[in-house]
Order: C-alpha cells, then structure tokens, then sequence
C-alpha cells in the first residue's frame, strides 16, 4: 500500500520551540557536552592502527585533553572539520563525530572500527565525497553514505553519518545539513505533525532533504520575526530535547542512536522508548 507523504510545507514550529528561542541568546548548541572517556577512545583507535586519532577535548579554559574521563563539545567536534583534505583529517572529525554521539555507550564501537579498518582509504574517499557534498545538497551528502537501504560505511547508518555531515559544516550557519536521529524524528512526529515520518532510523535521501528543506524553512521564519538570526541547529537542539523530555535518555545515550545496532534490517531494531512507525 502506498504511503501518503505529510505536506511538511504546512507544518509550523510548534509555539512552545519558537518562544524559546525568543528569549535564549546563550550559545547552547556549540557548548552542548557530551561525557566522553578519552581514554577509552584513544586507546582504541591506536590499537586498530587507525589514523586521524587521538580524541581531543577542550575544556573550560581552552587546555586540550587527550586523556581522562572529559566533556566533548560540539565546539571542540566543529574544530576538526576545519580541513577534511587527507584520509586522516577526514577520520579525525569522524572520530570526534562518534565520540560526541556515542558519550560512554561503546555497544558495537569495535565493529564499527573493524569495519573501517578493513580499508580506511575507501571509508576516507566516503567520508570526504560526502562531507565536500554537505555544504549545499543534503539529500545528494546522504546518498554518498547510504546507497538505498545499503551504508557504505557498514555499522555508520543514517544517525551517525547525519551528525558527521551536520560537523563537515564548522558550525557556520548557513550549513544546510542537520543531525537526523530517533529523537528528532520522534518530536518531528508527536510534536510537530510530520505524520508520515518514522523514528526508527532507515530514512531516504529524500526524507533527509525534506527534513533539512524543513528546519530551513523554519529557521528563516524565526529569524524574520525576530529580527536575529536563529541558527537551524538551534531548532535540532530544541527537537532533541523535546523527545528526551518525554521519553528520557540523552545525545551520547544508546536511546538516542539506533545506529549502533548492526546496519540492517532497520525494521528489527526496537527500544521500549521508540515507536514502531513509517519511515517516510
């Protein structure tokens, strides 16, 4: 049976999103931390002989940590995106990328690794394709990564790889491509009316245009009617925390990242805390 797609250009960012935003002029998303065990991390990656290591966080006082149990930014995710030119560079910010998903959660960490240590140049040529891509076709960086239902990356799916293209972007705010996960998708669908919109992970390329076409959409309203500019990643802030409100778990938590499940079927992977619903 055919699915009916919902009309995303008569949805409208709920009230209770757009008077945040009114009155929130802190820099929340770029200084939004992620507990991270660096040496975990680190040792992790020497031991595979992966290039682009170590995981580095900066703390309060901008001194650089590559060891200890620490607080990963998006700030400090942002930094490695500044040059993606070589194989290591662009692994580095995939690194910093997963470490700031993942937090402490390491469930399938090594298989990921295995699998792009398996042939790191070919995940490398992936990554930077789709990173370079990022910066003005979203739908076109999501289907560098995923090739109909199958990831190129194995165990990187949709929420991961949709973080990495959101970083390949410096935080500048005129990036286009914003992180797509179960809990974005999950506020998009309860909160938002997105009916057709499932939280399970699978998503098309044309889904994820869609969304990014949406926030958009959205971020631009918000920066006429206030008269400053909202940035989009603002608004993906303002959806995660309003699934997690409800349904709890955090960015970092396992709730939140269906990708750390092996790649496919997407249609096997469900928690008490994600519903079951169309991925459209």
């Amino acid at each position: 049976m055919t699915q009916t797609l919902t009309d995303i250009t008569q949805l409208e960012l709920p009230d209770e999103a757009a008077s945040g935003l009114e009155t929130d002029t802190t820099d929340r998303v770029g200084a939004q931390r992620v507990t991270v065990n660096l040496d975990w991390w680190n040792a992790t990656l020497t031991s595979l002989g992966l290039p682009g290591s170590p995981v580095v966080a900066t703390d309060g006082l901008g001194r650089a940590h590559t060891s200890g149990t620490v607080r990963l930014s998006r700030a400090d995710v942002f930094a490695r995106a500044k040059n993606v030119d070589s194989d290591s560079d662009v692994l580095r910010l995939l690194w910093h990328t997963l470490a700031w998903s993942s937090g402490n959660r390491h469930w399938l960490a090594r298989q990921r690794f295995g699998a792009i240590a398996a042939d790191p140049g070919s995940a490398a040529r992936y990554l930077r394709d789709a990173a370079t891509i990022a910066h003005t076709d979203p739908g076109a960086a999501y289907a560098t990564l995923r090739h109909g239902a199958i990831d190129e990356v194995r165990y990187l799916g949709p929420t991961f790889f949709t973080t990495f293209l959101y970083f390949a972007g410096q935080g500048l705010p005129s990036h286009p491509c914003v992180i797509l996960d179960s809990h974005v998708a999950a506020a998009l669908h309860n909160r938002c009316g997105w009916d057709s919109l499932g939280s399970g992970g699978g998503w098309s390329a044309d889904s994820y245009q869609r969304y990014c076409d949406l926030i958009a959409r959205w971020a631009a309203e918000q920066s006429a009617a206030r008269g400053a500019a909202v940035r989009r990643d603002e608004i993906e802030y303002w959806l995660d925390h309003a699934a997690t409100a409800v349904g709890g778990g955090t960015r970092g938590s396992i709730l939140g990242r269906l990708d750390a499940f092996p790649p496919r079927p997407y249609s096997t992977v469900l928690t008490t805390q994600v519903a079951r619903l169309p991925v459209r």
